[in-house]
């Protein structure tokens, strides 16, 4: 189980909370904000089919959104209690509820072919056909129960509009004889406690005998209910009363049907929650141009343009393109120790390889290229950042070794371990010391550990400790610019002194400080240098090769394209010439016919002549 502390530093929270974003429901956004790693690349796979599916229908042409989930977790939880009538409002949300499954469930199982994944999940979604039928029937657009819900009900509420038009027909006749009276009120016709009532000055009180139901603010009205519609009142009270149990016992009938169908209730709210947090994740895959990675046990680990999502929306709101990081360790290689200056990229290194890590086991398509090769972890033991405890008493050093001891006794060959600046916060000898130890020791264990430093003892460590590589991100020193670009094998320099030059840093203190430098640092820095000055070389001379394959590919295309041209005008001139060799031969074919029927005509004329000289 990956401990909250890890998804805390590596910001995880905060990545599912943009994702989330993306739902379509706030059902659909809880459950994204739900998400947790899993550790079984079985798991994961199985997540990364139905996601990738769902990418398929929502994305490009595509046009499925799933239907917005209600949120009925506290009513359905109520209804395990005998008895319980919900709110008519709460019943119509079920109702929507139904509808959301039977859109998803049709849609998704008419292409049953193309989302075998999701159709195993629609497949288990129950519409309720009858009971969605009957709240549609019962209930209104205005979500309130219809007269036509029973006989009983369409009755009583006709009796009730009936027996209120009388009242208000007594009334308006009081108001009118009062005014006729010589009334200086308005003497209007209002509610009070549920019972029809005149309002009456209060100086005129004596001018309409009845049940005082209230005043107004300023006192100087009364709302009086006249002695002639008491009976009245009190029968339409009876039909209200009448109403509410007939109400009560159309919605108690629907609640205990609800009741009967709790359990496959809870499943369709689950499976549409599920279908809109692989919604939100499959947009938001397809925003930040993810990709689907390879997750496997006991394989290295090979990230292809990996970019980290919180920079990338940093980066599309500052118009600052992202640097992607490609990076890659066989099985061997279980420590990778990056150095380099501050500022450089390397602690981002390190939380870009954890948030993707992350991501990918919560069934969660990463910002990285195809050919993504991920290890599946148990465990993620982070050491980044001042983790320094005031209340526990613990300064910047005591917490660090504290993150040390953690991954030291929990670290196996399925933990990732993430240590910035390991060692730091001591005398720099002790420091590199004790980071020399504990690197040994998670090599040894066979923990995944990407690592920072500054020391330089470190940068040798290497020869020393078979399975750790050195690593580095490049580094203008002219300019003071970081690249970002990842180097497997090579060190890095912390540049400090050129760093401080530039800076304007007095001449002489930097003198004095190179005196410092032991001739070791010195040389070491001097090797580093000319290493970093023979890469660039080297990359130079593969970008040069790679231009010059780049341009004999293009001959080769383009040769290939006119040797295919010259084939096809061969086969064009093979044909026209059979076409002439066959029309040729037909030509000589009806020449030589013509000449054959000349010769006959001849042949037949002379036997006529030599028939009719014959005769004579």
């Amino acid at each position: 189980m990956i401990e909250d502390q890890a998804l805390n530093t590596l910001e995880y929270g905060r990545v599912l909370q943009i994702i989330s974003e993306y739902a379509a429901s706030q059902a659909g956004r809880e459950r994204v904000l739900s998400l947790r790693p899993s550790d079984d690349p079985r798991i994961i796979d199985e997540e990364f089919d139905r996601l990738a599916e769902m990418r398929s229908i929502s994305t490009g042409e595509a046009n499925f959104i799933p239907p917005e989930t209600p949120v009925l977790n506290e009513p359905l939880a109520r209804l395990t209690k005998p008895g319980v009538v919900l709110e008519g409002k709460e019943i119509v949300l079920f109702g929507k509820l139904f509808e959301g499954a039977e859109a998803a469930r049709g849609y998704i199982l008419r292409r049953e072919d193309a989302l075998p994944n999701l159709s195993l999940l629609a497949g288990r979604l129950e519409p309720f056909p009858e009971l969605h039928r009957e709240i549609s029937r019962i209930f209104d657009e205005n979500d309130e129960v219809r007269s036509s819900a029973s006989p009983l009900l369409g009755k009583l509420r006709k009796d009730a509009r009936s027996v209120r038009e009388r009242i208000e027909k007594k009334l308006e006749d009081i108001a009118e004889k009062l005014g006729e009276e010589g009334s200086s009120g308005e003497n209007f016709l209002t509610l009070r406690q549920e019972r029809y009532v005149l309002a009456i000055l209060r100086s005129e009180m004596h001018s309409c005998p009845g049940i005082i139901q209230g005043e107004s603010g300023s006192g100087n009205t009364l709302f009086i209910e006249p002695e002639q519609v008491v009976q009245l009142n009190n029968r339409l009270r009876e039909i209200g009363l009448d109403i509410r149990r007939e109400i009560y016992r159309i919605l108690a009938g629907l609640c205990a049907r609800l009741a009967e169908g709790r359990e496959a209730l809870k499943v369709n709210l689950d499976i549409l929650a599920r279908l809109d947090s692989l919604y939100a994740r499959a947009r938001y895959a397809e925003d930040y141009a993810c990709s689907r990675p390879k997750v496997r046990l006991g394989e290295g680990l090979c990230l292809k343009q990996a970019r980290h999502p919180l920079l990338i929306l940093r980066s599309s709101q500052l118009s600052h393109p992202v640097v992607p990081l490609t990076l890659e360790l066989d099985e061997q290689e279980r420590t990778l120790l990056v150095s380099g200056p501050n500022a450089g990229g390397k602690t981002v290194l390190l939380k870009t390889a954890g948030i993707v890590a992350l991501m990918a086991q919560s069934g969660i398509f990463p910002p990285v290229d195809r050919g993504t090769i991920l290890p599946v972890f148990e465990s993620v033991i982070t050491a980044i950042g001042d983790e320094q405890s005031i209340d526990k008493d613990l300064s910047t050093f005591s917490a660090h070794v504290r993150e040390l001891s953690q991954a030291l006794e929990q670290g196996t060959p399925r933990s990732l371990v993430l240590l910035d600046e390991v060692g730091v916060g001591t005398d720099p000898a002790e420091g590199a010391a004790l980071a020399s130890a504990v690197l040994e020791r998670l090599t040894a264990k066979g923990c995944l550990t990407l690592c920072t430093t500054h020391y330089g003892e470190l940068k040798l460590l290497h020869e020393r400790v078979p399975g750790l590589v050195n690593g580095s991100l490049e580094f203008d020193a002219e300019k003071l610019k970081p690249a970002f670009v990842f180097r497997k094998g090579l060190p890095g320099q912390s540049y400090g002194l050129v760093i401080a030059r530039n800076m304007g840093l007095d001449r002489s203190v930097l003198t004095r400080a190179a005196e410092y430098m032991t001739a070791a640092v010195v040389n070491l820095n001097e090797y580093i240098a000319r290493l970093e000055n023979r890469q660039k070389e080297l990359d130079r001379q593969l970008a040069a090769l790679e231009q010059q394959s780049a341009e004999q590919a293009r001959l080769r295309a383009e040769m290939e394209l006119e040797r295919t041209g010259l084939h096809r005008r061969a086969a064009e001139l093979e044909g026209q010439e059979k076409n002439f060799a066959k029309r040729t031969e037909e030509l000589q074919r009806r020449q030589l016919l013509e000449s054959r029927r000349e010769v006959e005509k001849v042949i037949e004329r002379l036997e006529r002549e030599y028939r009719e000289q014959s005769g004579r």
